[in-house]
């Protein structure tokens, strides 16, 4: 599964996109439906859309780091990120001259 995160993260998409979500359906991975499996999310933290059209749009952060992921800035630094930042939190950090703060829960 080389796409989860590598280099682009969907802050949009109707599941939760927080950092190693545990949704069964979390991630847009072609050809998913050739190895998914009910607890592939849960159990294994490496959830796809279960589905034979489902392409290669998005994922959502993922680490082996417990509590959440190290993340690089457009500004260079990299800093850890908590499974447990918020949801607008985490969109409004991919966002760009928006003229809105996030919040620092992260």
């Amino acid at each position: 599964m080389g796409f989860p995160g590598a280099s682009m993260v969907n802050g949009g998409q109707q599941n939760n996109p927080t950092p190693n979500n545990r949704e069964d359906e979390a991630d847009e991975i072609e050809g998913c439906n050739g190895f998914w499996d009910p607890g592939i999310g849960t159990r294994d933290g490496m959830g796809c859309i279960n589905s034979p059209k489902a392409g290669s749009e998005g994922a959502v952060a993922r680490s082996r780091h417990r509590g959440g992921v190290n993340a690089c800035f457009a500004d260079g630094h990299v800093q850890f990120v908590k499974d447990s930042i918020s949801r607008y939190t985490w969109v409004l950090l991919q966002s760009r001259n928006d003229g809105m703060t996030p919040d620092n829960d992260y």
